[in-house]
């Protein structure tokens, strides 16, 4: 996300022209492999804030929503303000291995030593989740351990569950006091103790929450 980022906030002063989806596809082809196609790359910019804005001539650049744009300096600002306060900053990501992430070919030793071959396991991961700061890994906060899904998806193994029991047992014991920890936007990272009802809550389930909330309501309004 930080490559595609900087290309698009680069390109005109990289390339002295505006970035263009099919111009943008071949630059993060060329980069970071990028092998999907245009419309997955449009799904890409979308999910990630960006739109296409028209500017003089009528022609039509990408720039990024400026919701995403206060959120990011009000991330900044905080950052900085931690930073300043001296508090100890920690990140932390979840990431996984696969079994057959090996290069097609490689270097052998000497003559006659087998060379690493690439497996044909599928659906065989490792999943790894860490964090660490300026100071290096935090110690002891390391969690590998392999994958069992049956989904297709290396994501269906870290789950709120999961995530908790590593924050609470691996991560917290081991940081320092005051000390401020950076998550990205996964599921697991934002889960509710208590969900709120939604419009897909039967009515029952609305009046049950609204009361153990002691929050008036009239028992003939409708859902909506």
């Amino acid at each position: 996300m930080g490559i595609l980022r900087r290309t698009i906030a680069t390109f005109h002063t990289e390339f002295n022209e505006l970035p263009t989806l099919r111009k943008l596809k071949q630059v993060l082809t060329d980069r970071i492999g990028f092998n999907g196609c245009i419309d997955t790359l449009r799904i890409i910019l979308k999910e990630s804030g960006y739109e296409w804005s028209k500017i003089d001539d009528n022609r039509k650049a990408l720039v990024e929503k400026h919701d995403i744009q206060m959120l990011r300096f009000q991330y900044l600002r905080q950052l900085k303000k931690y930073r300043d306060e001296g508090r100890y900053i920690v990140y932390t990501d979840e990431s996984y291995v696969h079994t057959t992430h090996l290069q097609n070919m490689c270097w052998k030793p000497v003559k006659g030593v087998s060379a690493v071959q690439k497996k044909l396991s599928k659906c065989t991961w490792v999943i790894i989740v860490h964090a660490g700061g300026c100071e290096g890994f935090v110690p002891n906060a390391r969690l590998v351990y392999k994958a069992n899904s049956t989904s297709g998806d290396y994501h269906d193994n870290m789950n709120l569950d999961n995530y908790k029991k590593w924050l609470t047992t691996q991560l917290l014991p081991n940081l320092p006091v005051k000390a401020v920890i950076v998550v990205d936007n996964a599921s697991y990272h934002n889960a509710l103790l208590e969900k709120a009802p939604n419009s897909n809550s039967n009515k029952q389930a609305m009046q049950t929450w609204l009361t153990e909330k002691n929050i008036q309501f009239d028992e003939k309004m409708k859902k909506i």
